[in-house]
């Protein structure tokens, strides 16, 4: 059998995805089939021993911790530089191969993120002709929100022959974790399992009936460590040798912190080569429930206490260990349940008895292959045209196309409102703006000084001044009308003792990135007060467009004017038709002026939903790639005239 195959696999934490995909490359070649692996993570040692394999390594992007928050190689946010290095490496790899099939492990289901680099690889594998493959686990970790389900079903029907489901549909169905899996049943294949590969050294030394705990790669499995020590120093199997895998993600202090509290007769290593041999001699395993831990502890026949990462609204490996444990395979502790006695109690539980044996398909990597080679000479799978965007979407390229014709640039600029934390809703944000300017209102009574760490990764973020408190003082005077935090009635001397003291804690908390820009709650703010504004220090009002009656003088002003927010029906994403119009309208308003000004987008990170962020990511992939359109700074537009 001949044939050619380009493999993309990008990995973040662990390299589970990796290791899933370099076996199935090898069973790829073993079939007599060229393959070029391209790996978006850093480089490691399993990729250095692959056979008979192209690889191409992409400038590194990984996930700097459990947030998944995007960094390169060094830990520094990830730019348009690095994005465009990747995307045309890719592309040069994709010429290069010029490959049957092109197969994308875990997208669309997973790695949204990373959409600069696989959508135009998808689009120009598809002109090539070649077939386009989904490689994905067997759960995958999606959000339940219906736009974002629809948005996968979207992209699969439009741009994926074929989804390999490496899993077996008896154990855990596909919809378990994707209920729209019924739209795509026919683009689903079940491969079964890929199970790892056999121990390269199963003859190294290690004594029979240890306690092994192990957390895979071991960047998010630091908290499981320390209850596993903390049991054993309480006496938990005590008699028996105890072997701790760190794992390679740890940080070398954090590491030595590891080894310097280990009690006596627990050894603590980073890893073993021969980690499927120590199981099948080990009393207990303690792990997480990653893909390719569960596959060795099942072949093993190991007892087992199962602690799923479940980080991040991450379900992945909760799903899987309770269906293990729903079987009698393993004991299963939840991440929340986690303390050094429970675990020591589900430890004690699952030594005292034996588990059930569960059969389940391990032949995923040859399957694999198999259907890789059938759709590359099959007629029945044809490329579909994908439609990019939704029909809206046009009316804006036109719009900026006028821009350009009229020698103008449309400037944007972004407003996230209610800050005061770090929060995962607030990672999702920092990560979709990533190195798109973002103006972020904090308020000041609330904030709390982490957030300006979890700042320090993201130079091009500005903080705005949110208020006070970001309290309705309207509801203390009746008939003060709708929610607001200045009302008219309030005393001016209470006003200018808030905004004196929000923009001196802000200041101290962020420096020079706390700019002079004063942000109302609910967009409200009376005229009456802002005098006090400039006494304050603060030169430039925020509100939203558009205003009635004149805009207040003795200010600038810099409104924002598209709020992505359904205030009135579910405070869901407004949709993408309100959306664009409004935005299409403004901009059309702007540059038939004669004098263009900069249109403001509204988010609130604490409820956006994905229909949002997808709104707000095609968004700026237009903008990023129209000559006449560009995300503008805030320190840039309190400068221009």
């Amino acid at each position: 059998m001949t044939g050619r195959v380009l493999f993309h696999v990008q990995y973040l934490l662990g390299i589970g995805h990796l290791q899933r995909s370099l076996r199935i490359a090898e069973a790829l070649v073993e079939a007599g089939i060229a393959v070029t692996l391209v790996q978006g993570g850093p480089a490691v040692p399993e990729v250095s021993r692959a056979r008979g394999i192209d690889i191409v390594q992409l400038p590194p992007i990984r996930a700097r911790d459990a947030t998944f928050a995007l960094v390169d190689d060094s830990g520094n946010p990830v730019d348009d530089a690095l994005r465009a290095a990747r995307r045309t490496a890719l592309l040069a790899a994709l010429a290069a191969a010029k490959p049957d099939a092109v197969v994308i492990e875990g997208y669309p289901f997973a790695r949204r993120a990373f959409r600069f680099e696989l959508d135009p690889l998808i689009a120009a594998a598809r002109a090539a002709g070649a077939r386009i493959i989904c490689s994905v686990r067997d759960i995958p970790t999606v959000r339940g929100d219906p736009a974002r389900l629809a948005d996968i079903v979207a992209r699969v029907r439009d741009g994926f022959d074929a989804v390999l489901v490496h899993g077996d549909a008896d154990f855990i169905p596909f919809d378990a974790a994707f209920p729209a899996a019924p739209q795509i049943a026919d683009r689903l294949h079940y491969t079964g399992y890929v199970s790892s590969r056999p121990d390269p050294a199963p003859g190294e030394d290690g004594p029979d009936g240890e306690v092994v705990v192990s957390v895979g790669g071991g960047a998010a499995g630091q908290a499981l460590l320390m209850a596993a020590l903390n049991a054993r120093r309480r006496g938990c199997l005590a008699e028996r040798g105890w072997r701790i895998l760190a794992g390679a993600g740890l940080t070398d202090a954090q590491f030595e912190a590891i080894r310097r509290v280990a009690p006596s007769g627990v050894v603590v290593e980073r890893f073993r080569r021969d980690f499927a041999t120590l199981l099948r001699r080990c009393h207990v395993s303690v792990s997480q429930a990653g893909y390719n831990t569960v596959l060795d502890i099942l072949a093993a026949r190991a007892r087992a206490v199962l602690v799923p990462f479940a980080a991040e609204r991450e379900t992945e490996q909760l799903i899987r260990a309770e269906h293990l444990a729903g079987r009698g395979a393993a004991v299963l502790l939840r991440e929340s349940e986690l303390t050094p006695a429970m675990l020591a109690a589900a430890i004690e539980r699952a030594a005292s008895g034996d588990p059930l044996p569960l059969a389940i398909d391990t032949d995923g990597a040859r399957r694999s292959a198999t259907l890789i080679a059938q759709f590359m000479v099959s007629s029945t799978y044809l490329p579909r045209a994908a439609a990019a965007n939704s029909a809206e979407w046009p009316d804006l390229v036109v719009e900026l196309d006028r821009w350009e014709e009229a020698g103008q640039v449309a400037q944007l600029w972004w407003r996230d409102d209610d800050a005061i934390a770090p929060t995962p809703q607030l990672d999702r944000l920092l990560a979709l703006a990533d190195a798109t300017p973002l103006a972020l209102a904090v308020i000041p009574a609330n904030v709390v000084r982490e957030l300006a760490a979890a700042l320090d990764f993201f130079p091009r973020v500005t903080v705005l001044h949110h208020g006070w408190r970001h309290a309705n003082h309207a509801a203390d005077y009746p008939g003060a009308g709708k929610k607001s935090e200045y009302p008219a009635e309030r005393h001016p001397v209470d006003i200018a003792d808030e905004l004196d003291e929000g923009r001196r804690r802000l200041v101290s908390l962020f420096g020079p990135r706390a700019l002079p820009v004063f942000v109302p709650p609910w967009n409200r703010f009376a005229d009456r007060f802002v005098p006090l504004l400039t006494e304050a220090g603060l030169t430039v009002l925020s509100q939203m467009a558009p205003r009635k009656g004149e805009p207040p003088g003795g200010i600038r002003v810099l409104d924002v004017h598209v709020d992505v927010v359904a205030w009135q029906a579910d405070r869901g994403f407004v949709g993408k038709g309100p959306a664009l119009g409004r935005l299409i309208a403004e901009l059309r308003a702007s540059r038939e002026t004669g004098a263009p000004s900069a249109i403001g987008v509204l988010t609130h990170h604490l409820i956006m939903d994905w229909a949002s962020e997808d709104f707000l990511f095609r968004l700026g992939e237009i903008v990023a790639t129209h000559p006449a359109a560009c995300w503008a700074d805030m320190r840039e537009l309190m400068v221009a005239p």
